[in-house]
């Protein structure tokens, strides 16, 4: 699956050695999100794509949860840090984040399945 992350999804923001965990992680979401929404997709190349946008949206959280988006630097005596602009990290927005980033490549309605009321 990392082979197609890099060169048909075309990215490299996860690293090879926390892809697995990663992936594994934004299958879990995406099985959970099927229980909740309706979800459908036209190909299964779709899904692929839809992982590894949520994989990559995962990977994004987990590094700003460690603290990872800041730069410090001194010279001399003077030290400076800097934070870029932080993830949101509440449960809302992560979820709203992982649905966005899923809903690129697949159709995802909050509606009743079939089959229930």
């Amino acid at each position: 699956m990392y082979c197609f992350y890099r060169t048909e999804y075309n990215s490299c923001e996860i690293p090879e050695q926390e892809f697995p965990e990663m992936i594994a992680k934004a299958k879990n979401w995406l099985e959970k999100c099927k229980r909740i929404y309706s979800v459908s997709e036209t190909d299964s190349q779709q899904e692929k794509m839809a992982l590894c946008a949520v994989a990559e949206g995962i990977y994004l959280f987990c590094r700003s949860q460690r603290g990872e988006f800041s730069q410090k630097m001194s010279i001399g005596s003077v030290s400076c840090t800097t934070t870029m602009p932080e993830i949101a990290n509440t449960y809302t927005a992560k979820e709203k984040e992982l649905l966005q980033r899923a809903g690129m490549y697949l159709d995802i309605c909050r509606c009743a399945r079939k089959g229930t009321v």
